[in-house]
């Protein structure tokens, strides 16, 4: 596996992660066609319910994107020997979170939040266990 193939998955995953992380994804501008989608599959559902679900959709965002942030940095870690292949893959995901936040503080219509780095910090925990157990049963089976 050339160098490059290696880097690539990791490196437009965390330009996709900064994007999601501007102007064009925030709260305000998500809300209308999130909405509208759950409207036509809950039709019956409250306004108030679906604001609700819109925030979780939105949280579960944060946990999905680092998963697979996580992933990609695993993947492309993966000539080195455990831990310190999940350990940086850990690191370099949690501290992308922390400079992706830090950058929203700058963006009009955005907020970083630290509760949104402990969302992402989150995602990529669930992606090292699911990863580690899935790696011990390759190597059992």
């Amino acid at each position: 596996m050339t160098r490059w193939s290696r880097w690539l998955p990791t490196v437009i995953w965390t330009a996709m992660i900064f994007w999601f992380s501007s102007r064009t994804f925030s709260a305000a501008n998500t809300e209308g066609w999130i909405v509208g989608m759950l409207r036509s599959i809950l039709p019956f559902a409250a306004d108030s319910t679906l604001g609700i679900l819109h925030i979780v959709i939105r949280k579960l965002g944060h946990v999905v994107n680092y998963a697979i942030l996580f992933a990609c940095w695993w993947r492309t870690r993966r000539h080195l020997p455990e831990p310190q292949r999940s350990r940086g893959a850990f690191g370099f995901s949690v501290v992308t979170a922390g400079l992706d936040e830090l950058n929203q503080t700058f963006t009009p219509t955005r907020l970083g939040s630290l509760g949104d780095v402990i969302l992402d910090a989150t995602g990529a925990a669930l992606a090292w266990v699911a990863l580690l157990q899935f790696a011990r049963r390759k190597i059992k089976g």
